[in-house]
């Protein structure tokens, strides 16, 4: 009788389905980091019965605090630098979206400043933000 002995393969751990696994997870940490919230600022948005989504377009995000303090971009800005961070903006072909996150307990002069200062400056697509 002849025995023959066993060849005892090495079990070695095959890494593609291992890259394969990171890979995909980066993919999904890229693309949902794109859709960060833009609520980024502690405002407190007033309820609205009734509201629609608008269309992704370039974003424009100014905020109004209690205390009405102002964000460009969650960068805090006075009203001559809106103005000014404004103006270049209207000039474009294809013109942002401007979005007004206005806390419910700042006041409506304020907001309604704001919403001249963005006309002025020839942007047309102004929307304020609230929540359902």
């Amino acid at each position: 009788m002849v025995f023959r002995k066993k060849k005892r393969e090495e079990e070695a751990i095959n890494p593609t389905p291992l890259v394969d696994v990171m890979f995909n997870l980066l993919i999904f940490i890229i693309i949902t980091a794109q859709y960060t919230n833009i609520q980024a600022l502690k405002v407190n948005l007033p309820k609205s019965q009734v509201g629609t989504q608008i269309e992704k377009t370039e974003k424009i995000v100014i905020g109004v605090t209690q205390q009405e303090e102002i964000f460009l971009n969650e960068r805090p800005v006075d009203m001559s630098g809106l103005e000014a961070a404004l103006a270049p903006l209207g000039k474009k072909q294809i013109q942002p979206a401007v979005f007004i996150q206005a806390d419910e307990g700042s006041t409506t002069g304020k907001l309604v400043t704001i919403m001249d200062l963005v006309s002025k400056a020839g942007l047309n697509k102004i929307s304020i933000e609230t929540k359902k």
